[in-house]
């Protein structure tokens, strides 16, 4: 069929269109007027103008939906109806919901028409003004007004009565806490406090028992110095002192004394002076000028030392420097010469105490990687100390502990954990007293190390190279580590007997290159013992 178009029509007023001759269910456009001309739409626009997307069919029912709580539905017939609601009326008007009170439930609206009522409680009342839309909360005072309404105090038995309206009164007993002017005339005190009378001029003062920062002042009784104490001037002439009176000793203890054991040990007492030192005693107590003084110089200004009368040595040796003489012999010949061993061992033999009776019971065994030497007292009483020493080879000795009169006691112990090789230990035990040590009780013992391994040891194997790692055992037996590898084709040919050392020492790790070998390579660490 052919089409014929119009390229040119031009109407002026009226026109009418009554048919379509081509016109029929499968139309594809029709003509319409849009107010200004006359157009032609295809069926597509016509359902795209009139909202009917793609359909062909009738529209009878619309849902309208709304924002801000608004919701509606709706069929369209000859008597169709749409109903619009309000599902929120509150929302935009910042509502509470909710009233809450803490520890009490939540009061929660139920409905938009709910009613929230406030209830008054004891000695509550509530108004409310429907005019200004307020509330008014009052409470009612329903308490008494108590106060104190007086106070007075009773001198002669020391009580004091608060009195109270609408209540009984209260009363203190303060006797004994109160001070009148004619009550107490003087303040007794102790401890280096003097009491002074109770006047318009009273005092308290320190009396001369307490230990003033100024003036002259005598002390008694014992005193405590927990820090440093210094003293300069002590008489205000050109020289310091420390003086005591009415005691027979002036004692100065480093470390230890007679009677105290602290565990220090190598103390020394350092006296020092350009001149020496000098050591004066008075038989006459120097009530005549120090006529009877004996003066000791130690060590003076030359180096020399001279003692005022005779020297006694009650133990030990004297051992002579320079010429080997004593000087000022009276008689010298070859039985009295003062440089002859006889003569100065018969010289000091009366003064020289006897040795001390030896250790008894004594006994080792083996405890743990220690050796423990058991040993009971010496015959001889008043022991200063005992002391053990011991040898790895029988024949260098060296001390190793020492018990002091503190632990004395039936049964001794001494623990070696000096030795750190296997092999025979041998021990010397002595008793010691004013220097003199007793004959040694000797005992030996043997120990052997057991066999000690690496612990958490791994192989790490890189590219070309083996990162062989692990911890030493803890013990002081372990002399270095040996590792050895071996390396095969095969690893059912692995041996330790075929294995070469690769390291010796005491590193916790070791590093082994093995280059491009394709062998299987095993390694053995190995502690060894002293």
């Amino acid at each position: 069929m052919a089409i014929s178009l119009l390229s040119s029509v031009e109407i002026t007023g009226t026109c009418t269109v009554t048919s379509i001759s081509n016109d029929n269910s499968t139309y594809t456009g029709i003509l319409v007027w849009d107010g200004a001309s006359m157009k032609y739409r295809t069926k597509a626009q016509l359902l795209s103008d009139i909202g009917a997307g793609s359909g062909t069919g009738t529209v009878t029912s619309v849902t309208v939906t709304g924002s801000n709580g608004l919701s509606g539905t709706g069929t369209i017939t000859t008597s169709g109806t749409i109903t619009l609601s309000n599902s929120d009326r509150g929302s935009a008007q910042n509502i509470f919901k909710n009233i809450a009170a803490a520890g009490q439930s939540n009061i929660v609206a139920d409905n938009n028409n709910d009613t929230l009522t406030f209830k008054a409680g004891a000695n509550i009342t509530i108004k409310t003004d429907a005019s200004t839309d307020t509330i008014e909360i009052t409470s009612k005072d329903t308490t008494t007004n108590y106060y104190l309404s007086s106070a007075s105090f009773n001198t002669g038995n020391g009580v004091l009565t608060l009195n109270r309206s609408g209540l009984s009164a209260v009363t203190v007993d303060l006797d004994g806490r109160y001070v009148t002017s004619s009550g107490i005339t003087s303040i007794a005190t102790t401890n280096g406090i003097t009491g002074g009378t109770i006047t318009s001029t009273g005092t308290i003062e320190v009396d001369s028992t307490v230990v003033r920062t100024s003036g002259a002042q005598s002390i008694g009784d014992v005193k405590t110095f927990t820090s440093r104490s210094d003293f300069s001037n002590g008489d205000g002439l050109r020289t310091n002192q420390v003086r005591t009176y009415g005691g027979q000793q002036l004692v100065l203890n480093a470390g230890e004394s007679s009677s105290y054991f602290t565990g220090q040990t190598n103390e020394l007492v350092y006296l020092n002076a350009e001149g020496g030192i000098q050591i004066n005693s008075s038989p006459d107590n120097w009530n005549s000028g120090w006529a009877g003084r004996k003066t000791t110089t130690i060590n003076d200004s030359s180096g020399n030392s001279t003692f005022a009368n005779d020297i006694t040595v009650s133990g030990g040796d004297i051992t002579l420097g320079g010429t080997g003489r004593i000087q000022g012999v009276d008689t010298v010949s070859s039985g009295t010469d003062a440089t002859s061993k006889t003569y100065v061992d018969n010289a000091i033999s009366s003064y020289r105490p006897s040795d001390p009776g030896a250790p008894s019971n004594v006994s080792a065994s083996v405890v743990g990687q220690t050796i423990e030497v058991v040993f009971g007292k010496s015959s001889t009483t008043t022991i200063d100390y005992y002391q053990v020493w011991s040898s790895d080879d029988g024949a260098d000795f060296g001390i190793i502990g020492q018990v002091p009169q503190d632990d004395f006691s039936s049964s001794m112990t001494i623990v070696d954990t000096t030795f750190n090789t296997s092999g025979t230990m041998s021990y010397r035990v002595y008793a010691v007293k004013e220097g003199i040590y007793s004959s040694p009780t000797l005992v030996s013992q043997a120990y052997t190390s057991g066999a000690l391994s690496v612990i958490n040891m791994s192989v790490i194997q890189l590219p070309s190279a083996y990162y062989v790692q692990y911890d030493l055992p803890l013990s002081r037996f372990i002399d270095h580590i040996e590792i050895y590898m071996d390396s095969q084709p095969t690893q059912a040919a692995l041996s330790r007997s075929n294995a070469l050392l690769v390291y010796s020492g005491m590193n916790s790790s070791y590093m082994h290159s093995v280059g491009t070998s394709r062998n299987f390579h095993q390694f053995w660490v190995e502690v060894i013992t002293t």
